[in-house]
């Protein structure tokens, strides 16, 4: 029930978006259908310290049935200015003169719909409006993204999907950022150029990420020696050296690989650029799904769960050779223990244990009976606790505990749950308890610091696996984004 409720939440929220989006791109698509028949070209030639005079202007049209020129004048900032018509569509040039003195000459385009395009520049009447509603509109799924991702922390929500709204919310208001910074500092520039600056957005924001993931990289490599020397080696444990050394490699492609074929072959030197910035693209994109799997899973540990859980599920690991719990698990239920003694202390409701965890090879009892018996111990009734021995994974825990549940309440459904585990497992623990439909929230044990990059690493994974088609959807619409941007401007 929860789950629906969600989807449907959220799929209002996306059409109320991209409504607001397509209203803003057809209004002004409609206004320069409407108003693109006239062009103003402007040009200047002398300072602003010399008048100039209107009567020395002069311009030849090469074809005065494509375009005519309604007004010829002296602007306020001593620019010549020429008002064209568009008559039919075509190509045309224009060459200006002031006096004897051959000024400029622009080649002209009236397209089918007779708007007039300044070969060259890409300039039209209204491009300005075009380059604000880009703004807007990417400014509008930022906002609907970062508010997605701090509701979603509101209610709880950590998941997969959470960590996407940060990206594609960093990812925009990057491209938001650098383009209110060319508004700023570029104002006269054609569209040639705005088309410019959004295409270099990808690159330039790779090459800023460049030092905090390198800082990461470093500092994820340097745990994993730690993990080594106190877990023993296995290839899982190196896995911040791994990206380490695959963020060296791609910050520097980053930096020089447009160089490679520099000077070569054009059609070569275009394939290769087009192919460099779609990898640039992706990469950025990729760094923002990074950055936010360790904030969102850093986040859902710092989560605190209400008061007013029905049950508590405490998530097994190895134990001891005699039966007894390893620091690591003993963690886990003694956070347990902590949470519902204040719960019971604040509401006078007690919650019920769900030890879980089933019985190893080179174990001599299950996870959930040494938890059991810890329980027992601190003093917890053993009508509650409701034992899960059967699972061998934290997908099984959840899923198993879900069923001890049900078995007990007769439905999930409205069941306030919570799962102690240790805090690198947290996130890990949300995403599961979603996936079986379990209103779940974590309760967060201590460990050594170590812990942490890799399972950020393996949630990256994780992340990438299980949405696959979504984040493919996100890297082909960026790339072809950007690419239809690069072919635009390799017309010019």
């Amino acid at each position: 029930m929860k789950q629906i409720k969600k989807s449907k939440r959220f799929k209002k929220r996306y059409i109320f978006m991209f409504s607001i989006i397509f209203l803003i791109a057809a209004g002004i698509l409609l206004f320069v259908f409407c108003t693109g028949n006239h062009y103003t070209f402007t040009y200047k030639y002398f300072s602003t310290d010399y008048q100039m005079d209107e009567s020395k202007i002069k311009f030849k049209i090469s074809d005065e049935s494509i375009v005519k020129a309604e007004k010829v004048y002296v602007n306020e900032n001593n620019k010549i200015c020429i008002d064209l018509v568009s008559q039919k569509r075509g190509d045309t040039s224009i060459r200006t003169y002031y006096g004897k003195i051959h000024m400029a000459e622009i080649n002209i385009h009236v397209d089918r719909f007779g708007i007039i395009l300044e070969k060259g520049n890409l300039t039209f009447n209204g491009y300005r409006y075009m380059e604000y509603a880009f703004v807007i509109c990417i400014a509008v799924v930022f906002a609907f993204m970062a508010f997605s991702y701090i509701e979603s922390f509101r209610r709880a929500d950590f998941s997969y999907s959470m960590v996407a709204y940060g990206a594609v919310s960093l990812y925009s208001l990057a491209i938001v950022v650098y383009t209110c910074y060319y508004f700023i500092n570029f104002a006269n520039d054609t569209f040639k150029h705005f088309l410019y600056r959004i295409y270099e957005t990808g690159v330039l924001f790779a090459i800023v990420a460049s030092l905090p993931m390198f800082v990461v990289s470093f500092a994820m490599a340097f745990s994993n020696i730690w993990l080594v020397r106190h877990e023993g080696f296995r290839p899982v444990n190196l896995l911040g050296i791994f990206l380490g050394i695959f963020t060296f490699i791609g910050t520097l492609f980053v930096y020089e690989g447009r160089y490679l074929f520099y000077g070569t072959n054009a059609v070569v030197y275009k394939i290769y650029d087009t192919l460099y910035f779609m990898l640039s693209y992706t990469v950025s994109f990729m760094e923002c799904l990074f950055l936010f799997i360790m904030l969102t899973a850093f986040m859902s540990t710092r989560y605190k769960p209400p008061y007013n859980k029905d049950y508590i599920m405490i998530l097994g690991c190895g134990i001891r050779k005699d039966g007894g719990l390893t620091p690591l698990l003993r963690g886990r239920a003694d956070a347990a223990l902590n949470f519902e003694a204040a719960q019971y202390e604040q509401t006078g409701k007690h919650a019920k244990f769900i030890p879980s965890g089933g019985q190893g090879s080179d174990e001599i009892i299950s996870e959930s009976e040494a938890i059991k018996r810890y329980l027992l111990e601190k003093g917890v009734p053993e009508e509650r606790i409701l034992k899960e021995d059967k699972s061998v994974n934290t997908f099984q825990n959840i899923l198993f505990s879900k069923q001890v549940i049900e078995n007990d309440a007769g439905s999930a459904e409205n069941i306030k749950a919570a799962f102690a585990t240790t805090n690198y497992h947290i996130f890990r623990g949300y995403v599961l308890s979603q996936k079986h439909n379990l209103d779940a929230q974590g309760i967060s044990a201590k460990t050594k610091w170590y812990f942490y990059p890799n399972a950020f690493l393996r949630e990256f994974v994780g992340l990438l696996a299980e949405k696959k088609i979504q984040i493919s959807i996100i890297i082909v619409s960026i790339i072809l984004f950007f690419v239809s941007i690069y072919n635009i401007l390799s017309l010019m």
